[in-house]
């Protein structure tokens, strides 16, 4: 029973602490950030917890051989999840190789896909998203134009017209790069996402809230970033649209993110 209230304690402190830190240094809530953490390293840290109060009990009995017993699986699993982080560093390395090739036509979009998908990551959490549901959104973002790879810089598609209210069809460019995704083991979740990325709020189609995350994240960064203008315009500009093009709930949370950062 010590043992349990000590480790809880414990566990407790550390994460206020940490959640402190990283809310005041990236601008977010801390009940967010101290909840995500929560969700995400309660598991892992009692389960930390077991085997180490299962090795002082052990140790009673078998001495520094306990320590060698269940030292070993912890060392195999801490190489499995190296391994592992690495293997995530890889994809997140393609992907972003992916997303330069797609802005390498044309120099005024060089770096888009990269702000979007931090834009995107900013809304996710503010919005309490984390762990596998961040990182789709992290590839959705960063692949988003994926399906005009290949189109020359000056031929004229339809797709990059973004969905109007009386028209709205998925853009062709979203639908290719929705198909070439799917072809993908571990990217083939993210397809529906980039496939209705163009999307308005009020379609009649299904519209996943990664995909209208990544509307209005990729129509702020071409207002900032391409036509110039100062985020105040920008979110004005957006306003006017809110609940027929861009989803409400997204909008609130960028004008969140946009007065805190200020």
């Amino acid at each position: 029973l010590a043992a349990a209230v000590a480790s809880s304690v414990y566990f407790i402190v550390e994460r206020v602490i940490e959640s402190l830190a990283f809310s005041i240094e990236q601008g977010l809530p801390f009940r967010l950030s101290f909840i995500r953490k929560l969700r995400l390293l309660t598991f892992v840290y009692y389960t930390f917890a077991i085997v180490a109060f299962l090795m002082a009990m052990m140790f009673k009995y078998m001495g520094l051989w306990s320590i060698f017993i269940f030292s070993l699986p912890l060392v195999v699993i801490g190489q499995a999840f190296r391994l592992y982080v690495n293997i995530k560093q890889t994809y997140t390395s393609t992907l972003k190789a992916l997303s330069a090739t797609v802005e390498a036509h044309d120099k005024s979009r060089i770096g888009h896909a990269q702000r979007v998908s931090d834009c995107c990551l900013d809304i996710g959490r503010e919005l309490g998203f984390y762990g596998d549901d961040l990182e789709k959104l992290n590839y959705a973002a960063m692949l988003h134009d994926i399906g005009k790879l290949g189109f020359d810089q000056g031929a004229k598609i339809e797709s990059d017209k973004v969905s109007s209210s009386k028209n709205d069809d998925v853009p062709f460019h979203a639908k290719v790069g929705a198909e070439i995704i799917s072809h993908v083991e571990y990217l083939k979740d993210i397809s529906s996402i980039i496939k209705y990325h163009h999307c308005s709020y009020s379609s009649k189609s299904i519209i996943p809230l990664e995909s209208r995350i990544i509307h209005l994240a990729d129509t702020y960064d071409r207002l900032i970033n391409g036509s110039k203008l100062r985020q105040k315009e920008a979110l004005s500009k957006l306003e006017g649209d809110k609940g027929f093009v861009y989803d409400p709930k997204v909008l609130r949370a960028l004008t969140a993110i946009v007065a805190r950062q200020n």
